[in-house]
């Protein structure tokens, strides 16, 4: 079966272009607040969290689809510089596995999502995350 007759693989890529779309309008949002002069601050925050949490969507529900093939890169391990003889098994060039293993980096470097998630959360009012009770 051709992987665009499958249900499950056609709603998980539905899923995640719905997310990325989102994303990318949350960051016109933040375009148009920033050159307008308004406050960036919840929308900048909202940008990346939300850009962390996409790309690691896309990460994983590529290396699902993939099956165990997502994991194979180019023999030598850069995925730039391939050989098509000794990387007939290398599906898209290993590009998926380097990105799975890359996007958990991303959320912590330029702050971690949490920290974002809280400041988000200052910005908007709400409540942030609860401290730990003092200890007696």
């Amino acid at each position: 079966m051709p992987l665009s007759k499958n249900k499950m693989i056609r709603n998980r890529l539905a899923d995640v272009a719905i997310q990325q779309e989102v994303a990318r309008n949350v960051g016109f949002k933040l375009n148009y607040l920033a050159l307008t002069g308004g406050n960036v601050t919840s929308t900048a925050n909202a940008v990346k969290i939300l850009g962390g949490v996409t790309t690691q969507r896309v990460a994983q529900v590529g290396m699902q689809i993939l099956n165990m093939y997502g994991q194979l890169g180019p023999v030598g391990g850069n995925w730039r510089q391939t050989d098509p003889v000794k990387d007939k098994w290398s599906v898209l060039n290993g590009r998926f596995k380097h990105l799975y293993l890359s996007t958990v980096c991303n959320t912590i470097a330029a702050g971690t999502t949490e920290v974002a998630r809280n400041a988000a959360a200052g910005a908007l009012g709400l409540p942030r995350e609860p401290k730990p009770a003092p200890k007696k």
